[in-house]
């Protein structure tokens, strides 16, 4: 393998493996999109936001605003996901060309 394919090659494997981390992190915002299930919205919520007015606390985000974070955080990660697989697509096109350039060589 020369350096060119050597640095596809690591490119590729580097792609991989962001793939991966970003697909952990998407599967725990689906886990916790999940746990979350809208009959217990406004009841947590409606805690929360009691608790919250007895001990004269800063409003903090409400459930529901929480969801909805975590639900364009999923959509980001799944947006970055689909560009790192074209990427992917690309170095693996790219390493498939330079290996059928390469035995072509190797044939004159």
């Amino acid at each position: 393998m020369d350096q060119t394919s050597e640095e596809l090659q690591k490119r590729l494997s580097e792609a991989i493996f962001e793939r991966g981390e970003k697909q952990k992190e998407l599967d725990s915002v689906l886990e916790f999109l999940q746990a979350i299930d809208d009959a217990n919205l406004d009841q947590m919520s409606g805690s929360a936001s009691s608790a919250r007015s007895r001990i004269k606390k800063q409003k903090a985000k409400t459930v529901k605003e929480e969801k909805e974070e975590y639900e364009r955080r999923r959509d980001e990660i799944e947006v970055s996901m689909a560009q790192m697989m074209r990427k992917i697509v690309e170095l693996q096109e790219a390493l498939g060309t330079q290996n059928v350039d390469s035995v072509a060589e190797g044939n004159n």
